[in-house]
């Protein structure tokens, strides 16, 4: 059995809900239960106040405890692990206040040289105690995200740019259309808390990464070639790979091409899909015929580049909200339709103009600082190469993904009705878990960090 308890000191929290659902709140488990699951319940309290606190989660009948801070807007900002064998016997008398080997009690009382000795333990950055140690550490948001560091490496004979958060085995988090590391903002803090080197690249032709002229430079040999550079630069055999939108092509080819370097592969919105009868293109004619559909309208170079580069923001902002959970029903369906107006055009304008509380003026601006910087030809190349890719992956179309994987979705995704997930069905082997996160579009990530995060830390717990 999992047993919850909350030590708490009124010296920092005085709240009454707070305290009270402190006091009343002790949660058994099942054994079989996933230990991410009890995030559910950690939200749950810190909606009583967006105070930081600390939890632990004992299990029977060692000592092996997880430590996971929360605050209102990242549901981990820590996650670590003491064994029974890691903490002396006299020591887990003084912190859990039951013998070394009865199953733990509900209610426990801390000391200082118990809680010490368990902070020696643990990276000093990640945890704190009500207990022990006076100086209280800052675990808001925007203090999580300063410890994001960012440089530039060389990869497969282009400079990219990584942000990174944590030490740890190695979690790289490619990103989609039209986004950037940014777009893993929740991401890093919460998995570098929890014990991982999380990494997000921006990609071939984004942000602070090379842009190469050559349209065939964006095929899907470069995209994935660039991510074993990269493995080669962190000196990492292998990592977990995670995409999101074209990031999910990304590493499920890379599962395909280099299995030896994937340790897992985790997809978000963009489920595999096995070989089509046809170039893409050809496919999406037949489908659409003279209707328009986005993807043949990026095919042509020059036309989509110029469209959306006329005002980023406007278009950003537009085509975030048209394919996003909070969209009206008959958003998507103004995206084709007979040939005239361009996708700009077709895009829905969210109401007043103002983004869905998951997309921040800051975020925004963020985005269209890069953007009207760099432009969006080199996002728009790897459309331009959906035939070359299929060309060049003639090899695979009989290959499998073997490695665990997990998908997730948002239930309002417009991709898993042009992408069935069901079409993974005995081409991913060791699906672990299919995740549908209802009311949630295409921006998975970003329109629920939460879910996302947790399918992830219980993912990555299972490997």
């Amino acid at each position: 059995m999992f047993l919850l308890s909350l030590w708490y000191s009124q010296k920092y929290w005085t709240s009454p809900a707070l305290l009270g659902a402190v006091n009343d709140t002790v949660v058994d488990l099942p054994a079989s239960r996933s230990l991410f699951t009890l995030s559910d319940v950690m939200l749950k309290l810190c909606s009583a106040e967006p105070s930081f606190l600390n939890v632990m989660v004992n299990f029977s009948p060692g000592v092996a405890s997880m430590v996971v801070g929360l605050n209102s807007k990242s549901f981990a900002v820590s996650v670590t692990f003491i064994t029974s064998d890691e903490l002396e016997p006299e020591l887990a008398d003084d912190f859990f206040d039951l013998p070394h080997a009865a199953s733990p009690s509900a209610s426990g009382t801390t000391t200082t040289r118990a809680t010490n000795r368990l902070l020696s333990m643990c990276p000093p950055t990640l945890v704190f105690f009500p207990y022990g140690p006076r100086r209280r550490r800052d675990c808001s948001y925007s203090s999580l995200m300063s410890e994001v560091t960012h440089r530039t490496v060389q990869t497969n004979g282009i400079d990219m740019h990584i942000a990174e958060a944590g030490d740890g085995p190695p979690v790289v988090l490619c990103h989609g259309f039209p986004e950037l590391w940014y777009s893993w903002r929740h991401q890093l803090p919460a998995l570098a808390a929890a014990g991982y080197h999380a990494i997000a690249p921006d990609q071939r032709g984004y942000g602070g990464t090379s842009r190469p002229v050559d349209v065939d430079d964006y095929d899907i040999i470069h995209l994935t070639d660039d991510m074993l550079g990269l493995l080669d630069v962190l000196g990492e055999e292998q990592a977990v790979f995670v995409g999101h939108d074209w990031g999910a092509p990304v590493v499920w080819n890379l599962a395909l091409r280099a299995p030896d370097r994937v340790r897992a592969v985790a997809a978000l919105s963009v489920s595999f899909s096995p070989r089509a009868p046809m170039a893409p293109t050809e496919l999406f004619k037949a489908l659409f015929g003279d209707n328009f559909f986005y993807i043949l309208h990026f095919q042509a170079l020059g036309e989509a580049d110029a469209e959306l580069a006329a005002d980023p923001e406007a278009f950003l902002r537009r085509f975030y909200f048209t394919i996003s959970g909070d969209a009206p029903n008959d958003a998507l369906q103004s995206m084709t339709g007979e040939p005239g107006p361009n996708l700009f055009e077709r895009l829905t304008e969210p109401p007043g103009g103002v983004m869905p509380a998951w997309c921040t003026p800051e975020d925004l601006a963020f985005y269209t600082a890069e953007f009207t910087r760099t432009g969006f030809t080199g996002g728009l190349n790897w459309y331009r190469n959906f035939d070359r890719n299929w060309e060049r992956t003639a090899d695979l179309a009989e290959t499998k993904v073997e490695m665990p994987a997990l998908f997730v979705a948002g239930s309002r995704d417009p991709v898993i009705i042009m992408s069935p997930p069901e079409n993974m069905a005995g081409w991913v082997t060791e699906l672990r878990a299919k995740v549908i996160l209802d009311g949630v579009g295409h921006w998975t990530q970003q329109e629920d960090p939460a879910g996302v995060n947790r399918a992830l830390l219980e993912f990555l717990g299972s490997l």
